[in-house]
């Protein structure tokens, strides 16, 4: 019995002194190919390295670029204060409203001239657009919007996107383009924006267009969902106009 296990263990061994020996002869006879094959794997490898270098060396430069954006985005007016909008931490302010947004355009156009892409370079259209809007070149801005909405976008930047490019709508008057975009919001589960604020942009669109029985009808169905937002009591007092 130890004399077949000793068998075994031999002839293991011999096959693995075998194996070896074949490998070396291989190599031996094919030295080019082997030298080619280690060259193209460690070029592969600091082509991989470099590219991931140069991959994340573009997004922090595009995060940057957002973040100058943002900042001249939420900068305030001189002689004005808006909580909503500006940031009195962001330490730059602008004479008019028209110089801050210029100045937004012009950073958001020079981050996007350089290739800024990704999660970051999306943002960056996205304040362009709020730019646009705010600067009343509101076709511009729901063309931009609108572009921006056909790429991939996760949830919630796609849900702001689609509220600015009803409130552009809104602004110039496009009352019944408008109306659709918050009805789609509005129609849409989730907890990314309030529905409220859908349904009533969509009841004031509707008053807008002289549907008051619509109107009426939605403002109505605000109070009965949502009585206690702020949304409620503004859908409360529309009501009381337009009976």
């Amino acid at each position: 019995m130890s004399h077949d296990r000793l068998s075994r263990h031999d002839i293991k061994q011999d096959e693995f002194v075998s194996g070896v020996t074949s490998a070396a002869h291989w190599i031996e006879d094919n030295r080019r190919l082997v030298i080619s094959g280690a060259v193209a794997l460690v070029c592969a490898v600091l082509l991989w390295v470099g590219g991931q270098a140069w991959w994340q060396a573009r997004q922090e430069k595009a995060r940057q670029a957002l973040g100058e954006v943002e900042r001249r985005y939420h900068a305030g007016v001189q002689g004005q204060q808006d909580p909503t909008f500006q940031r009195p931490t962001a330490g730059l302010s602008y004479p008019t409203p028209e110089e801050k947004y210029r100045a937004v355009l012009e950073a958001a156009d020079a981050a996007l001239n350089s290739s800024a892409s990704g999660a970051a370079g999306k943002q960056i259209h996205y304040y362009r657009a709020l730019a646009l809007r705010d600067l009343g070149r509101h076709e511009e801005a729901a063309t931009a919007l609108q572009t921006l909405l056909d790429r991939t976008l996760a949830p919630l930047p796609r849900a702001l996107a689609r509220v600015a490019l009803a409130e552009t709508y809104e602004a110039a008057g496009r009352w019944a383009d408008a109306a659709a975009v918050y009805a789609a919001l509005s129609a849409e589960p989730g907890d990314l924006f309030p529905a409220e604020l859908a349904l009533l942009g969509q009841a004031r669109c509707l008053e807008r267009e002289q549907k008051l029985d619509e109107a009426r009808a939605l403002y109505q169905k605000l109070i009965d969902a949502h009585p206690g937002s702020g949304y409620a009591s503004e859908a409360q007092e529309r009501l009381k106009q337009s009976g």
